[in-house]
């Protein structure tokens, strides 16, 4: 049968041509990085939630890549773009986000996976992303099983144990060191 393509009409010999690419997304890095990390806040997101921050960095990244990767596609004329988005970290996170968001747009199949990725997705939206994004946690990673939760109950547990004020001199001295070079 003959089947309505966007360039026209494709005999069935003729196959769809997928143009493959490779994005690679590296973690936490500099400053702004890390306050990426840091909004832990989540946020509504696609019929679920997510992480405030990393979201944001997921959709900056569909944001400054696809005028590029839609010119790619044009000059190479194919019909559409096989996207395989790699990253370890803050940059695992950011690439889950921008797998879900390129598969929201025209000619483009996009899938994830993540190295050490921190905790992105509620429970619902990750079970909707299962046949798209891979998530490997390595050994004793802490970075996948951090949350707001875990977060605060080991400042807690600090902040209760003897050696409080030793803690918060170290924390000062992180601070002092950031805002004398930022």
């Amino acid at each position: 049968t003959i089947q309505k393509s966007k360039g026209g009409f494709r005999l069935p010999w003729q196959r769809e041509e997928a143009l493959d690419i490779l994005m690679v997304v590296r973690g936490t890095k500099e400053i702004s990085d890390i306050l990426s990390d840091a909004l832990i806040e989540t946020t509504p997101y696609n019929g679920g939630l997510a992480h405030g921050g990393i979201q944001e960095s997921g959709k900056y990244l569909v944001e400054k890549h696809t005028p590029l990767l839609q010119t790619l596609l044009k000059e190479s004329k194919r019909d559409k773009i096989r996207l395989s988005i790699i990253g370890h970290s803050l940059g695992a996170g950011a690439g889950a986000i921008a797998a879900i968001e390129f598969n929201k747009l025209n000619n483009f199949e996009a899938e994830a996976i993540g190295f050490g990725c921190p905790p992105v997705l509620s429970e619902e939206l990750s079970e909707s992303t299962k046949d798209y994004i891979t998530t490997i946690v390595c050994d004793s990673d802490v970075v996948p099983r951090m949350s707001g939760a875990t977060i605060s109950n080991v400042v807690m547990e600090v902040m209760s144990r003897p050696y409080k004020d030793m803690a918060m001199s170290d924390v000062q001295q992180i601070l002092d060191a950031l805002d004398s070079n930022a």
